[in-house]
């Protein structure tokens, strides 16, 4: 875990050096709801809504500015990214439930 934090630390002190936003290269990474499975979603997309709506209220309840950016993948599946102010992952990182996809 303090190879999270200290790429959080990183991303947001570089990310306020340029006036810049950070990229989370997926949705923020929450754990998946308790009826969602965790292989089921990833493979076959069941219950990856549900989950991420979960990344978004914590978002939400983070404050701060962020960004989802939805995509298409080779296969059809459907993803999402969320781009986000450097105040806002600092507020992550003091989380309970805080990780950084790497």
């Amino acid at each position: 875990m303090d190879d999270h934090r200290f790429l959080a630390h990183l991303a947001v002190a570089i990310a306020h050096r340029y006036g810049g936003l950070i990229d989370l290269t997926g949705p923020l990474p929450v754990p998946p709801p308790a009826r969602v499975r965790v292989l089921d979603a990833v493979e076959a997309g069941t219950g990856i809504e549900e989950w991420w709506a979960g990344s978004r209220e914590t978002l939400r309840m983070l404050g701060g500015a962020w960004h989802e950016i939805p995509y298409v993948a080779a296969g059809g599946t459907r993803h999402i990214y969320h781009v986000v102010e450097p105040d806002l992952l600092t507020v992550w990182l003091t989380h309970p439930q805080f990780r950084m996809v790497k």
